[in-house]
């Protein structure tokens, strides 16, 4: 069983798409773990029209002051019900548009592999965009096992805007709570450093919207 954990803070524009194409793709009874980061527009309103039909959606709130990616994610995770071993994190400016149970499951059946990553293909106000800057690391055709970063640094590449992580390995790994952003690139290295894996696999796509307080987007290509 995989459950999911979507991270919000003021993102009324997607949120409502992104928990769409979960409950499309993988179920209305698939649990949903919405961690908000005391959002100011409709983000959470929206949230409650999704959890008043389908009730293993759960609202967890991080005040302003104490939130970290890293802190989010852990604390979502943790939330999981014991049911579920594996957990997808989406981005809630994220909408699922591939999804493949069984591959998935294939790939976290080989006890190296400790979390798999979706392709993601960036979209600028509906407009499909180049592979450029970081979405360049997404431009494959073919699985890629423990994927380095497409710039000049040392550095493996992960991202949390769509993936799925052991629950097990993310308490014995858990995400580094002091960092303000690249929590996943340095759980990747810790991962690597421990003789695990990681895969990309670009049978496993999702849509990723711009925002204007989005951190991935480096650029409009």
């Amino acid at each position: 069983m995989i459950s999911f954990v979507v991270r919000s803070r003021d993102e009324e524009m997607w949120i409502g798409h992104a928990i769409q194409s979960i409950i499309d793709t993988c179920g209305s009874s698939t649990e949903i773990i919405i961690v908000d980061n005391e959002s100011t527009d409709d983000t959470l309103e929206i949230v409650n029209l999704f959890a008043k039909r389908f009730h293993n959606i759960k609202i967890f709130t991080i005040p302003r002051g104490e939130y970290t990616p890293g802190k989010s994610l852990n604390f979502g995770i943790s939330k999981v019900s014991d049911t579920s071993e594996v957990v997808g994190i989406l981005s809630s400016h994220c909408q699922i548009k591939d999804i493949d149970f069984d591959l998935i499951k294939k790939h976290l059946s080989n006890e190296k592999c400790a979390a798999v990553m979706g392709k993601q293909i960036p979209v600028f106000r509906g407009k499909k965009t180049r592979m450029r800057y970081i979405w360049s690391n997404f431009n494959i055709d073919k699985p890629v096992v423990n994927p380095v970063e497409n710039i000049e640094i040392d550095r493996h590449f992960f991202h949390n805007a769509f993936s799925f992580v052991k629950k097990e390995d993310v308490k014995k790994f858990p995400f580094d709570e002091d960092l303000s952003g690249k929590e996943d690139r340095y759980w990747a290295n810790k991962i690597v450093d421990s003789g695990r894996e990681f895969v990309l696999d670009p049978n496993l796509t999702c849509l990723h919207h711009w925002t204007d307080k989005g951190a991935t987007w480096s650029g409009i290509g």
